[in-house]
């Protein structure tokens, strides 16, 4: 405890049901193109294609080729919350995660928890105060399993 660091923050604006999430023009640029050579452009989120228009469970998914996600179990776990969380700002650090000063730090659960634990206004105020102080919106650092500009950090599974 107390060594956890910051990989990314949002403020979520649209809750967006998963068979929905496929076909809306606005998410076309994250389904991902493993035909390009960047890496951004392979890693999209935009996965599971509704294999009818009431999909709702996870075999009602196709589950399009992609470097990410391909246990067995992503699938059921993916689908499971049923929505896609649509953030209208976010902060991701990835590999360059923050360590947040212990006064806007927020409080996180020992060990697993399905459902977090929930941090008190005012800290979590100080902490988004500190992050939008610090921070412009957007991409700090890089995923951990993304490729260098020697290709050599590997990772996924396409």
């Amino acid at each position: 405890m107390g060594s956890e660091r910051l990989i990314y923050l949002m403020r979520v604006a649209e809750k967006v049901p998963i068979r929905t999430y496929f076909p809306d023009p606005r998410f076309q640029d994250k389904i991902p193109d493993l035909s390009s050579s960047c890496p951004m452009a392979r890693a999209g989120d935009n996965i599971y294609r509704p294999k009818h228009p009431d999909a709702v469970d996870y075999t009602d998914f196709e589950r399009l080729p992609n470097p990410n996600h391909c246990a067995v179990e992503d699938p059921r776990r993916d689908i499971a919350g049923r929505y896609v969380l649509i953030a209208d700002e976010y902060y991701y650090f990835g590999d360059s995660a923050l360590n947040l000063p212990p006064k806007c730090r927020p409080v996180v659960p020992h060990g697993q928890s399905g459902h977090g634990q929930s941090t008190p206004p005012e800290q979590a105020r100080r902490l988004i105060e500190y992050i939008r102080r610090e921070f412009r919106p957007g991409r700090h650092g890089d995923p951990h399993r993304w490729p260098n500009e020697h290709g050599d950090k590997g990772g996924g599974c396409g």
